[in-house]
């Protein structure tokens, strides 16, 4: 509690990460009833510094790759705070001067102790960088006999460790990268895993359909075929739902003051999850029984019972459904098996770990896209509109209720809010689709400025 109160007024505390072990997760947040549940981190086991670093740099890089992050223990006693946190400004700027710095904290000693480690002083640094005296480190002692520590103290340039550390996220992990390989790669897989696809994921599934899928249909039915008609009365419904299910399970979490940070209370969750389960199966009534004629192709007259399937019998809608339940575990294992080698392949090329989940969810998306796409070239569009806009509203509808059901189940937080980047570009996607499907024609201008938004999203995905 002392530790975290230490960092009011520097640090706001859903950029704050309390690495701890599993069983003091509950009473921690009993102690700390506003501090957000997706910034505590259990350990079911104890291993010792290093992983307990690593993984929460690797958390931290996630938000933000360029983010200096500052380790503290917290059984220290610090006073006054004030002077701590310029002391931790004072570090910050350090390591702004110089990324690939790696800046502790020594304490002058008082005595000779022998269950201290020690760092020797090095030459002092020509720094702007606050007013406290800063010098490279010559080199780290750990805990010496009696004898040692009084040579130690003696010589005066010799200062206790601390364990107070600030760096780059991308610095440290880089330095674990060189030292211990294989324990970060078993760290990266924790991390990767930690948070959970839930929230990059969804985005990303409806950046790709509105914009991706929709805007390549556009351009290419528009290309062979100048305009194109569609049911404005079945695209906007579909929509409408989209955009609903959008702003509730990824922008209000953001906004609500009973959690804080970008999360739901559990109360909130099952609301959320249960709600979009609901519009998603009314949806699906609509499309499928209530108001089928909403979604046959613009061209054809309404009523006309000559163009709707014959409705299956219940043997063959199971047993479509049962190959479409592998169909989907097929893609998502797909997309899984590839994930080790996409993010070795992030990482080379220094991208944010946010890439992954993109082209996950385009490799997911890519059977509906292409018959999307295949339609809208037979001047199909509404086809196309009902694959695209059908498969946003399966990634919400389904997959939030399983990931708060899961995340309650295993007491996990669960991230849903989006950053305020992300909230931008959702607002205007949602705006830039009720205009192009409001008017039942569009030409290859539409399908333009849904692809410059896509790109808009790619090129910010890696470049944040």
């Amino acid at each position: 509690e002392d530790t975290v109160d230490r960092l009011a007024g520097l640090v706001p505390p859903e950029r704050t990460l309390i690495v701890t072990a599993a069983r003091l997760v509950p009473p921690i947040r009993a102690l700390l009833p506003g501090f957000p549940p997706a910034g505590l981190v259990g350990e079911p086991c104890k291993r010792d510094t290093a992983p307990c670093i690593g993984l929460a740099a690797l958390l931290v890089a996630r938000r933000d790759p360029q983010a200096t992050m500052a380790v503290m223990p917290s059984d220290h006693v610090i006073r006054p705070a004030e002077r701590f946190r310029d002391a931790i400004r004072q570090a910050a700027a350090l390591v702004d001067e110089a990324p690939e710095r790696l800046v502790t904290f020594g304490i002058r000693p008082t005595y000779p102790a022998e269950g201290f480690g020690y760092i020797q002083q090095g030459a002092a640094l020509a720094t702007a960088a606050g007013d406290a005296p800063a010098h490279a480190v010559a080199r780290f002692r750990e805990k010496p006999p009696a004898s040692v520590a009084r040579d130690y103290l003696a010589a005066g340039n010799y200062l206790w460790n601390s364990g107070i550390f600030v760096w780059r996220a991308a610095t440290i992990i880089a330095g674990l990268e060189e030292r211990q390989p294989e324990m970060l790669a078993r760290l990266r897989t924790i991390a990767a895993a930690w948070d959970g696809p839930d929230r990059d994921t969804v985005f990303a599934a409806i950046m790709i359909v509105c914009n991706g899928a929709i805007g390549l249909c556009i351009l290419v039915g528009g290309l062979r075929h100048h305009i194109l008609g569609f049911r404005a009365e079945g695209s906007n419904s579909a929509l409408a739902v989209l955009a609903t299910l959008a702003i509730l399970t990824l922008v209000l979490p953001a906004y609500t003051t009973t959690t804080s940070g970008p999360t739901f209370s559990t109360a909130q969750m099952v609301f959320a999850g249960i709600a979009s389960l609901v519009l998603y199966a009314v949806f699906v009534f609509v499309q499928t029984v209530r108001h089928r004629d909403y979604f046959l192709p613009a061209d054809v007259a309404e009523h006309d019972v000559d163009l709707h399937a014959v409705p299956p019998s219940s043997g063959v809608a199971w047993a479509a459904f049962i190959v479409l339940m592998v169909a989907l575990v097929a893609v998502v294992g797909l997309a899984k098996a590839l994930a080790p080698t996409l993010e070795s392949a992030v990482r080379t090329a220094g991208a944010p770990q946010a890439v992954v989940g993109v082209v996950s969810a385009l490799i997911v998306l890519l059977p509906e896209t292409w018959a999307a796409v295949r339609a809208a070239a037979g001047n199909r569009l509404q086809t196309s509109l009902n694959l695209a806009l059908g498969s946003a509203l399966a990634s919400i509808g389904l997959t939030i209720p399983v990931v708060v059901v899961l995340s309650i189940a295993l007491d996990r937080p669960l991230l849903l809010g989006l950053p305020p980047k992300e909230i931008a570009l959702l607002a205007l996607t949602l705006l830039v689709a009720t205009l192009t499907l409001s008017a039942g024609r569009t030409t290859i201008l539409q399908g333009a400025v849904h692809l410059v938004l896509f790109c808009t999203f790619l090129f910010l995905a890696a470049v944040p």
